[in-house]
This record gives C-alpha cells, sequence and structure tokens, in this order.
C-alpha cells in the first residue's frame, strides 16, 4: 500500500443501474489510480469513490458519457488514503 490525497466522489444512481456504475467506477479506478469505497443502498444507491484532484475531469467525462448527463458526481473532501500498489510484472 501506499497513502495519496484522494478527493472523495459521490454518485446517486437509482438501484436499477447501481451494478452498471459500480462496474464502470472499478474500471475506471484501475485505470486512473482512484480507490473504490463502500456503497450506501439507502432510497438510492450511493457510490464513492476516491480520486487524485488531477483525474476528476476525466471522471466527470466518463459519467456524463455513460449517464447521458443524468447523474451527476458530487465532489467531497481531500484526504489521505491508502493505495493498493499494483505487482511488479515481469
Amino acid at each position: 500500500l501506499r497513502r495519496a490525497s484522494l478527493t472523495q466522489v459521490t454518485l446517486d444512481v437509482p438501484h436499477a443501474d447501481a451494478g452498471r456504475f459500480d462496474n464502470l467506477l472499478r474500471d475506471w479506478a484501475g485505470r486512473n489510480d482512484a480507490v473504490v469505497g463502500e456503497p450506501d443502498y439507502g432510497a438510492v444507491a450511493t457510490l464513492e469513490l476516491w480520486v487524485p484532484s488531477a483525474a476528476l475531469g476525466a471522471l466527470h467525462d466518463e459519467i456524463a458519457a455513460a449517464s447521458a448527463g443524468s447523474i451527476t458526481a458530487v465532489i467531497g473532501p481531500e484526504r489521505i488514503i491508502e493505495v493498493p500498489v499494483a505487482p511488479p510484472t515481469g
């Protein structure tokens, strides 16, 4: 593990779309040094992602494209988060 300063991003999505957006966020996180948080299931599914500040624009674009603009990411606080380190290849 390594520590990094990441920004919290949450998405409220309908339960019917939660699996699709959870998969999208996990895939995106793996490519962008982000960390997927724990979902919260209430009236809607709230998905959490911890994102490097430099990648916030790219995440916004990805969510907008996947939702046709119907899902809005809410930017939260910045914190030091433990980020898994990929094992060396080769």
